[in-house]
Parts: structure tokens; sequence; C-alpha cells
């Protein structure tokens, strides 16, 4: 049932981010002056992100839902006066001081630093928030980061802190924190992520930069705490079997097999890649009572496994498949591997989904694996038949379907032309020549 779940939630997000026009999408370039004049409203009208969220990070998504703006070094002058005047809040002048950050202000760095030395936890945390927009995970951001490392050494980064007042609460920042390192591979934070992590070993951001940094001397703290007690069943922490996975930790082997009832114990097995997983997992694909999902899993981490030609053992395994929530499942690992020789296949299975949402991990998968076959596909995808959506709660247009075809060709090939069949058509003939 986790897979059942996760294909349609994956599938969902899919939609909402390849067709959403609202948010993201608006190329207008915003003036100083529009850009202060969001940042100065009482209330923001932007993308929310939940309840919580920090109110300078909802102030930025409101600047990013209404247009571009990209500071420049005539605009500092305004942006000083705004900084150090009277008629904005703290909340908004953090705003303000991160167009100067990108400018490399002093001023601007003097009332961050101001600000992290603050009592009350919200201007803090939010202080945090600005730091982490600036670096942008950007490892050539040196002051930033160094801020941010201070951060996780000062013992204000305990990941259950709450804010008083406004803003976000210390466990967001906590773990956004890691997560930007991690993502950076930033080297440097090896040792405070091992540390974080068997101090606030239930907080996912220090697992998750580990993993991200991929230095195998954070295995053992990852195999310790690994294991954890839920009332009065053993589980495993989720952060801790993907960082194993990604690190390919066969020492954690032993303890995943005593775990084979979750699948994403089963993905991490087909990660490490080790023989001892091959019975169990063979097991599991020939008893019939198990879930039809965790059988799949099973077969993806077998194949994993065994195989001397990845590629080619997933594809077999495609054209053999007939549901298409599993054939989801196979497309996108497919696409991790930029496996070209299936773009054929995924353009037949994409030409007869009888589901939308199905079309859509298609059309994703071909536009990141790219290729002059995807593309050709890609576009001959717009003479296709369009089937409507099974689920009546969540329809898909047809130009809806149309946009993601032209997003995906954005992604394979940089050019921008929309859903304009025509001018992709024109654009492939003109580039690609028989």
């Amino acid at each position: 049932m986790i897979k059942f779940h996760y294909y349609l939630i994956f599938s969902f997000i899919t939609f909402i981010f390849l067709t959403n026009n609202s948010y993201g999408q608006n190329n207008k370039i915003l003036t100083i002056e529009q850009a202060l004049e969001i940042v100065s409203q009482k209330e923001y009208q932007g993308f929310n992100y939940g309840p919580g969220d920090p109110e300078v990070a909802l102030r930025m998504a409101t600047i990013h839902w209404q247009g571009e703006y990209t500071p420049q070094k005539a605009d500092i002058p305004q942006l000083l006066m705004a900084l150090q005047g009277n008629e904005l809040d703290t909340y908004q002048k953090l705003c303000v001081s991160k167009f100067l950050l990108d400018l490399n202000v002093e001023d601007a760095k003097t009332f961050i630093e101001k600000q992290l030395a603050n009592s009350n936890k919200s201007i803090f945390n939010n202080a945090i928030a600005i730091i982490r927009l600036h670096v942008n995970r950007n490892p050539e951001r040196a002051w930033g980061i160094s801020k941010l490392i201070e951060f996780l050494q000062n013992g204000k980064s305990r990941p259950w802190q709450k804010s008083d007042g406004q803003g976000i609460d210390g466990s967001s920042v906590f773990n956004n924190v890691c997560y930007d390192l991690g993502s950076m591979k930033y080297k440097p934070a090896l040792d405070i992520m091992i540390k974080l992590t068997k101090q606030y070993p239930d907080a996912y951001g220090p697992a998750c930069a580990l993993r991200e940094i991929g230095d195998l001397r954070a295995v053992p703290i990852l195999i310790d705490t690994l294991e954890v007690k839920d009332g009065n069943r053993q589980r495993l922490r989720p952060s801790q079997v993907e960082a194993l996975a990604k690190l390919k930790a066969k020492d954690a082997v032993p303890i995943l097999l005593k775990y084979l009832q979750d699948d994403h114990v089963i993905s991490a097995l087909g990660e490490i890649k080790d023989e001892r997983a091959i019975k169990p997992l063979q097991d599991i694909i020939a008893n019939e009572k198990k879930f039809p999902y965790v059988q799949l899993e099973a077969k993806l981490a077998l194949v994993k496994i065994q195989s001397d030609d990845l590629g080619l053992s997933l594809i077999e395994l495609l054209g053999k498949e007939k549901n298409n929530y599993k054939k989801s499942d196979i497309i996108r690992e497919l696409q991790k591997i930029q496996e070209k020789r299936a773009v054929e296949i995924i353009i037949n299975q994409a030409n007869h989904a009888p589901s939308q949402m199905f079309k859509l991990t298609c059309v994703t998968t071909l536009g990141n694996i790219g290729g002059n076959e995807a593309i050709g596909g890609l576009i001959e995808l717009f003479e296709g038949k369009f089937v409507e959506l099974e689920c009546s709660k969540v329809c898909l247009t047809e130009k809806d379907y149309f946009k993601s075809i032209g997003l995906a060709l954005s992604t394979a090939t940089e050019m921008n032309y929309g859903s304009n069949k025509q001018a992709w058509k024109e654009w492939f003939k003109n580039n690609y020549p028989k």
C-alpha cells in the first residue's frame, strides 16, 4: 500500500509542478520600488508554504510569485535607506538585508549579525532563513556558510525549539540548514553532522546531510542510530536507511534484513548490492501473499544486485509489467540511470497509456533522459490521443498535458517554445535533419 500512495503523491506533485502557472512562472522583471513595496506589505500575497514558515521566506516567495528582482549596485543607496530607516519592521528589514547581502554590502552583514544576537527566537530563526536564502547552496558564499556552521555549533540549533511570536519553529531551521550544507557536499561539516546525528537521531537533517556529503566515516553513527523503539515495536529511522543505502554500507545489511516488511528497506538493499539479500528478496517475490508493490520493490532490488546490465534488465522488467503504478516505478529507475535504450519503449508506453498521470511520468522521464530520439518522441506526443483522467477530483486538461510536454522539451533542449507544437517541430527539423 505504501508504494501505491507514493505513486499517487508523486504523480500529483508532478502534475502541480508541471502545470501550475501561478507560482514561479511569472517572468516579469520587478524594479527596486516594486520589490520594496512587496516587502513592506503588512500581509504577503504569494505562495504560502504552510503554518509556521518564516515570515521572511513568505515575503520573498511573494516577490518570486509576482516576478523577478535582481539587486543592482545602483539600488544600494535606496536599499540602505530602507534598512536604516524607521518605516520597516525587523522582518521586512531582513528581506532588504538579503538584497544587500547579494551585493556584498557590509551593512547587511552587520544588521544580520545583530539579529543573530537577538533573544527573540523568531527574529533569530528568520535571520538564519535569510542567510540560507542568500547562500542558496552556493559553496562560494563563505560568510553565509560560516554563519550557518556557527548556528549548528552554538547550542541554539536544538531541532525541537519553538519560536515565540511570528516566524518559524527551530526544527525546520535546524533541518533545512543541515540539508543545505549536505546538498553542497560541504565536507568541513562532516564532524558536526556526525555529532548532531548522535545528539538528535530523530531529526532528519543531519542524517540527510551525511547522505549527501558521502563520506564513509559517517557509517558507524548511522548504524548506531538506525534502530529505535517506537512503543511496543522496533523500527528503523528512514533518514538513516536512505543515508546508508547511498553510502552502500554493507555493515548495515544484517540489521536491514530484520525489517523486510518495509519497502524502503528493500529498496536500500538494492542500492547496497550485498549478496546476502538475494535469498530473502527471492522469498518475497515468490510469496503470493505479499503486497504486489512490495514484490515489485524486491524485483527491482534483486535486479540491481544481480544484473550485469541494469538498464537492459529494467527494460525487460518494464516490458513484462502490466500495472501502470508499477511501470511508473520502473520508468523512474530508468530515469535515474539515464538509460537512453529505454526511450523507444517509454514513448510507446506514453502513446498507449490509459492514465494521464502515467503519461506525465513518461513525459517527465523523456525530458530528463534527453537526446534526439526522446525529443522527437515528445514532439510526436503532441499528436497523441488525449485520454481523460480516471480520477474525477483531479482533472487534467489537454492544455495541461501539452504544457507538460513543452516543459519536458525545455528540460531536454534548454529551448522554450511552451506548448507550441509547430514551433517545436520547426526547431527539431532545423536541428535534427534526417
